[in-house]
């Protein structure tokens, strides 16, 4: 077991492993996000500029690049940022890529989901029917349907194809 001890000097919120198994991603309260090699006890690169919390990462399916929570985009090895793609007032807390690498939903405590189109550089739409915080999201295989789960309970599935209104709504009751 290797014991990566040397690198966030606060509670690490998140992490990802890239897609070839190459590198791992974490995310931390003290505003950064690394990334680390499973062979190497320190971090290869810091990824700086946060304005809060680093509460998600996720590798883009080529590998190629990183997406972090305040909606950032990272060269993966360059470490070069990306164009800002939106203003998030409020921590994001989960961020998925498009099954065919397009697009990038992201949400978290502003109660809506962002889509952002990452050939253009900027946010196509915005997904507003939640009443609390954004706790998780997912896409379809095909990319057709975002799935979006809210910290009040509920789920909805998006039909991404249409007009991007709730296709349906569940909720989901709380395990005590």
């Amino acid at each position: 077991m290797q014991d990566f001890q040397v690198g966030h000097r606060y509670p690490n919120w998140c992490l990802d492993e890239s897609p070839a198994g190459m590198y791992v991603a974490t995310g931390s309260k003290n505003l950064t996000a690394r990334l680390w090699s499973l062979e190497k006890e320190f971090p290869l690169i810091t990824y700086a500029g946060h304005t809060q919390d680093v509460e998600c990462v996720a590798f883009h399916l080529n590998g190629t690049y990183i997406a972090t929570g305040s909606l950032r985009l990272w060269c993966v090895t360059s470490g070069k940022l990306m164009p800002v793609f939106a203003d998030c007032k409020q921590p994001i807390c989960s961020l998925a890529f498009s099954p065919h690498g397009k697009m990038l939903a992201a949400g978290g405590e502003e109660s809506k989901i962002r889509i952002i189109d990452l050939a253009a550089g900027f946010q196509v739409n915005e997904l507003k029917d939640h009443s609390l915080s954004i706790a998780s999201i997912a896409w379809n295989t095909n990319g057709r349907y975002l799935a979006s789960a809210c910290r009040d309970g509920t789920l909805r599935v998006w039909d991404v194809k249409k007009k991007l209104l709730p296709m349906r709504f569940l909720f989901l009751p709380f395990c005590i």
